[in-house]
């Protein structure tokens, strides 16, 4: 892709702006695809199997190309509104990120989020017996062909993709949140805040969470303890959130909200 197709993708009214910024990154399970440019891009230069193997160089080609095209067309939409970048990046020389990170990753909130992934990684490997049992279970209900077996092992699959998927994402999207807030990269308190936007994915990926959890109590009534242990670190992170960006949940995500 050149840069003058990027730049036609850009007025295809088809397009809805920015709807990739707060999304969950869950393209397959997705319906809003088609209005997505980032989307269509990746399947742009996926459709060749070579090109998507990151082990080949035309791979990294590609890539190279895509981040040359984006730095022209940034440096030309800055000459046009008048943005010195030569200045910008003699602040940003100055900026320091190893502080602005750590100062970041030490929020509360991070410190909070960041524990998560690692004990749902802990319970699903204390758990690896129950779920060969269940799984074991499952095909002699199978073999019997019982009703709803099928829809019980669909059911159970997408309750750990569900909550696989999200165990990262909730960190990530809050570690967006915290240092562009903090940072104050947003002054305009009359716009949209990216704070705000990524904390409302954060909470949504908690919500779906939830739910998640409650469907694996269903399966696994015996786990209900460290079940319940999960479910309560979530809803106080979801509290705390939610004290710490009031407004995140009223945020009108691109497309998604509109």
């Amino acid at each position: 892709m050149d840069k003058e197709q990027l730049k036609k993708m850009g007025k295809d009214p088809r397009y809805i702006k920015g709807i990739y910024n707060y999304c969950d990154s869950w393209c397959e399970r997705c319906n809003y695809t088609s209005f997505c440019m980032n989307y269509q891009m990746s399947e742009d230069v996926y459709t060749d199997t070579e090109t998507g193997d990151i082990s080949n160089e035309k791979f990294w080609n590609h890539l190279s190309d895509a981040f040359r095209i984006a730095m022209e067309m940034i440096a030309e939409d800055a000459e046009k509104i008048g943005i010195d970048l030569e200045q910008l990046k003699n602040e940003a020389d100055d900026y320091d990120v190893e502080e602005e990170f750590e100062r970041t990753n030490n929020h509360p909130l991070m410190i909070e989020s960041s524990s998560y992934p690692d004990t749902v990684d802990d319970w699903f490997k204390n758990n690896e017996v129950l779920f060969e049992e269940k799984e074991v279970e499952l095909n002699e209900f199978a073999e019997l062909d019982l009703p709803d077996t099928e829809d019980n092992f669909i059911e159970l699959t997408d309750i750990i993709s569900v909550i696989n998927w999200y165990k990262t994402l909730i960190p990530s999207k809050l570690f967006r949140a915290i240092g562009g807030r903090d940072a104050n990269v947003e002054e305009d308190d009359d716009y949209p805040k990216d704070s705000d936007g990524s904390c409302k994915v954060a909470l949504i990926s908690i919500e779906r969470s939830i739910a998640a959890w409650h469907k694996m109590l269903n399966h696994f009534p015996e786990e209900e303890d460290s079940i319940l242990g999960l479910l309560i670190q979530l809803a106080r992170l979801m509290n705390n959130i939610k004290s710490e960006f009031p407004n995140a949940m009223s945020f009108v995500r691109p497309g998604f909200d509109e």
